[in-house]
């Protein structure tokens, strides 16, 4: 035994029983690990003779040269977990008969596409030579982690996906490109040093079912391309300025909570689209594309259009949003832009003062505008009223000032009423509507509707009057209270 050993039995005389048992099997593992180790050395073509004299033991270490004949040789090897090329040179070769998927010419220092398909390799130690990894490389193989070395260049469409078991990859600082999906579909992902690299785009596609990747940095990507998180884990996405993003960049990301983005950033078609638990975005964009953020049920679309001046089809369709506020430089609204908003009590139309914007007959299908609250500029009640679509909705411009809402309707049954900090509301038919406003008629709450009562705490809620609307299939009732 050599004296470091020795000495390492020695300093666990001392400790109980179960650390001792520990240790020792530590021991003996590393030990073991180093003796299964199988290194050869060889030159282009010859590892199948090679690997006939010598079967690998689990840990198999290759030196010297290697070209396509030998790489395709490996994948196949059983009983090997550790793959070590890390002192390998892969050398090119032409052949007249193709070797790996009709190919028949391969680059020297690239490792070769779809090389390492499904293989059963859970490290894999790539040569230090290697300058880029084609397509499909590592693709649907048992790796649980990767260091791609310094000097590699690009890495291709496809080379990690479905690596199921892949938790951490190191990408060098030579990177310049990664391929579509290149990192897809790893679910066991938590780790990847995206900022360490040069990549400036990310295709689509690129981070796409990495359900355990909860955060990324990407403040130094210029372009973003369709779905490239769809279905990641990240809950919190920082757009940098200027970034480029194609339809759909952001759709289906859906445990996305904020996204952060500069003010003239510029969405595309879909942007947001089935982000379905994304509660805010903090920019107002300048124009709202069709599909824009198309269910997402929980998203806070109350000051989202303040700098809009469109607002394209489907754009905040199946929105859960109580309030919508247009901003002064809405000039118009496309088919379905609100589509089953079904929650959609309030909408402030104040700053447009006369400057009425067109929309859509049905952009907002699904919800009866005559339930939705419309507050306009002082004294312009009738210009919005002679509207063809918003003429359907409850005009206001102070909404303690409209007759209706300080007077019960004539035996409609509804009682409110408010106690011990809660609000609550009965009615002798199912509740359509109910809305808490405070006297500017700003939207302070909505009640729950479809049942016969409803109830909500207000004891977060500022003092002051409030006006309490709530109405059922037939009939309406507003009442002023004292919060």
């Amino acid at each position: 035994m050599c004296p470091d050993s020795a000495g390492a039995f020695d300093s666990i005389r001392s400790t109980n029983p179960a650390m001792k048992k520990f240790f020792l099997i530590s021991i003996f593992f590393s030990l073991w690990l180093a003796v299964s180790a199988t290194t050869i050395t060889v030159k282009p073509g010859e590892l199948a003779s090679l690997l006939a004299k010598n079967k690998p033991d689990a840990t198999l270490v290759l030196k010297g040269e290697a070209d396509a004949r030998d790489l395709a040789l490996l994948r196949d090897l059983s009983g090997v977990n550790i793959l070590d090329l890390g002192s390998l040179s892969i050398t090119a070769i032409e052949t007249d008969n193709p070797l790996l998927n009709g190919r028949t010419v391969f680059s020297a220092n690239h490792l070769p596409a779809y090389i390492f398909f499904d293989a059963p390799f859970s490290k894999v130690i790539l040569p230090a030579s290697l300058t880029a990894v084609e397509a499909g490389s590592f693709s649907g193989s048992a790796l649980a982690e990767v260091s791609v070395p310094e000097g590699v260049t690009a890495i291709g469409d496809y080379t990690f996906y479905g690596c199921r078991n892949l938790k951490k990859i190191t990408l060098p600082k030579t990177l310049l490109s990664i391929g579509r999906a290149a990192f897809a579909s790893c679910p066991a992902l938590e780790s990847i040093n995206l900022e360490a690299s040069k990549v400036r785009s990310l295709p689509a596609e690129s981070f796409a079912g990495d359900s355990a990747l909860h955060s990324l940095s990407i403040l130094n990507i210029d372009s973003i391309g369709s779905r490239a998180f769809a279905r990641s884990g990240i809950e919190r996405l920082d757009l940098p300025a200027g970034v480029e993003m194609q339809p759909f960049a952001l759709a289906d990301m859906n445990q996305l909570l904020i996204l952060n983005a500069p003010s003239d950033i510029i969405f595309p078609e879909g942007a947001l689209m089935n982000c379905t638990s994304l509660a805010s975005v903090n920019c107002s964009p300048q124009s709202i594309p069709a599909l824009f953020a198309a269910n997402c049920g929980n998203l806070d679309t109350s000051t989202l259009l303040a700098d809009a001046s469109s607002v394209g089809k489907y754009a905040m369709a199946h929105s859960h949003s109580a309030k919508v506020v247009l901003g002064p430089g809405v000039s118009m609204i496309d088919d379905k832009a609100f589509k089953s908003m079904y929650h959609l009590n309030d909408i402030d139309a104040s700053a447009l003062g006369d400057k009425i914007p067109e929309v859509s007959d049905n952009a907002f299908e699904g919800r009866e505008c005559g339930d939705i609250w419309l507050k306009v500029a002082d004294d312009l009640e009738q210009l919005w009223g002679d509207h063809p679509v918003w003429g359907r909705f409850r005009i206001y411009t102070d909404i303690s000032a409209v007759p209706e809402i300080s007077a019960d309707a004539a035996g409609s049954g509804i009682e409110v009423s408010i106690s011990r900090g809660m609000l609550r509301i009965s009615a002798p038919s199912a509740i359509t509507a109910a809305a808490l406003y405070d006297a500017s008629g700003n939207l302070l709450l909505a009640l729950p509707e479809g049942d016969t009562e409803a109830s909500v705490s207000i004891g977060a809620l500022p003092g002051g009057v409030a006006i309490v609307s709530v109405r059922t299939a037939t009939d309406f009732k507003g009442v002023k209270v004292i919060l």
